[in-house]
């Protein structure tokens, strides 16, 4: 049945030179036409992918400096398991000579006091060697120790703060 279609079409415009040369073109650019548009398409597809890729590449900087953040924090962690475990090694009189030697300052934020020993930051609760901070104010800081119940006060070093202060009035 198509090839009776067909041929009755080709018998049609066969005496017209002129109209099958027309239909030739119109039937050549329809053919460009969807070959262009599969190029097009392919081409949206790549630029997807690159836009992508690209996207990636600039969030690049910004994982590498989570990266480098979360070692320094293993690190700091490391070092401070490894402070902890050195200074549990040491008799309790000498945990506390230790703290002392280490002791650097408190500071109040948000209500709450904290303690600086040896370039960590310690709060209320926090455990040092055979120690728990149990209080920590602007003057000193109170440690028990857990296995004899033993109270310790410590006094912050004398950062000749107070004597500015005194020096300014």
């Amino acid at each position: 049945m198509l090839e009776n279609v067909l041929q009755k079409i080709i018998r049609l415009f066969r005496p017209d030179r002129q109209l099958q040369m027309k239909l030739c073109a119109v039937l050549l650019l329809a053919v460009l036409i969807s070959i262009l548009g599969k190029y097009l398409k392919a081409q949206d597809r790549t630029l997807v992918k690159v836009r992508a890729e690209k996207d990636l590449v600039l969030q690049i900087p910004a994982m590498e400096k989570k990266i480098n953040e979360m070692k320094y924090e293993a690190l700091r962690k490391a070092r401070s398991l490894q402070k902890a475990e050195a200074l549990r090694n040491l008799s309790p009189d000498k945990q506390i000579a230790e703290i002392e030697r280490v002791l650097e300052g408190t500071s109040y934020r948000d209500g709450v006091y904290q303690a600086v020993i040896d370039g960590e930051v310690y709060s209320t609760g926090s455990e040092i060697g055979d120690f728990t901070i149990t209080a920590i104010n602007m003057e000193s800081i109170t440690l028990e120790n857990k296995d004899t119940r033993e109270i310790e006060r410590l006094k912050f070093p004398d950062n000749g703060f107070e004597e500015a202060i005194r020096q300014v009035k």
